[in-house]
């Protein structure tokens, strides 16, 4: 067990400096590759809906040093984590369809949920006379 908690946070840790570094000064089109949303999605395939939730947790990290507004990524993160948890019983390690198509659909949710509440709504959300 304390190793597979020490592999999660070095794996997160891995990610998150090669997403914030190297894969930043190879956009392509101002386009880079999301890799704390495949290592979430990931996990949560192989291992269940709890190690996604325990992986998000982690990847929380990813709010703070992003500058934008704290807890988006890992509200996203930890449904993403949670709805691939489900899918943990159709795990085979020959079938490469269902893990494509499941980081294809996240991937495309990300971007959705991402675009949707946070550019296109821009705070226009009205939550107790409070604007969010």
């Amino acid at each position: 067990k304390i190793k597979r908690i020490l592999f999660y946070v070095i794996s997160v840790l891995v990610c998150f400096l090669l997403q914030t570094s190297v894969f930043n000064f190879l956009k392509l089109a101002g386009v880079m590759p999301n890799i704390l949303l495949i290592l979430t999605v990931t996990i949560a395939f192989i291992r269940g809906r709890k190690a996604g939730i325990v992986i998000d947790l982690s990847v929380a990290a990813d709010d703070i040093f992003s500058g934008n507004v704290l807890g988006q990524n890992a509200f996203v993160y930890l449904m993403f984590g949670y709805v691939n948890g489900w899918f943990h019983t159709y795990f085979y390690e020959d079938d490469i369809l269902l893990p494509i198509g499941l980081l294809t659909a996240n991937s495309l949710a990300y971007s959705f949920v991402i675009f949707f509440f946070f550019f296109a709504m821009r705070g226009s959300i009205a939550v107790f006379f409070l604007s969010v």
